[in-house]
């Protein structure tokens, strides 16, 4: 039997993913969901720098281009594990406070409006990253690059709020 990650992985991987990546055929899973993509593509990246690490230090000699490379992507995987961690630290106490608060229909409604809110951030995300992928002048335009870095930093701070809030519910 194939694993949801695996139909993801596979959908992701299609030359054009569609509008709503690996849920094309169900959209309503954008809100619900879509940290599963996250997660996926958080994996593959961590994978991908890991192979190149592993390429460029298994050359003989070693220039200093390539040690300022290697110290680079030892930072990437560093920062790419820790973002992993957080989205599921952050699915964690989803489902603990959607457990937990099964009786408290008012709060478990806030949470689940909450995760709404931080899947369709997460898919705002990947949006944002085809567009760029699709769109070369949005890297190249400064003014397009800085709009694009600034609904990104929103990005991080509405589900990094989102993760505070159910790490507090979780805590109190």
């Amino acid at each position: 039997m194939i694993s949801q990650k695996e139909i993801i992985r596979e959908a992701l991987n299609k030359p054009n993913p569609g509008p709503f990546g690996p849920f094309s055929d169900n959209p309503d899973d954008v809100s619900t969901a879509w940290y599963m993509v996250a997660e996926v593509e958080l994996e593959e990246i961590i994978k991908e720098e890991k192979a190149e690490f592993e390429e460029i230090k298994n050359q003989k000699k070693l220039d200093k281009n390539e040690k300022k490379d290697l110290e680079i992507i030892k930072k990437n995987i560093q920062i790419y594990k820790k973002k992993l961690s957080d989205l599921r630290r952050t699915v964690k106490n989803y489902y603990g406070l959607t457990e937990r608060l099964k009786h408290d229909k008012k709060t478990l409604k806030q949470v689940e409006n909450d995760w709404n809110v931080f899947n369709s951030s997460l898919f705002a995300d990947w949006n944002r990253t085809q567009r760029m992928k699709l769109d070369s002048s949005l890297v190249n335009d400064e003014d397009k690059l800085a709009a694009i870095r600034e609904e990104t930093q929103m990005e991080k701070i509405r589900q990094g709020r989102i993760a505070r809030r159910f790490n507090y519910l979780l805590n109190k």
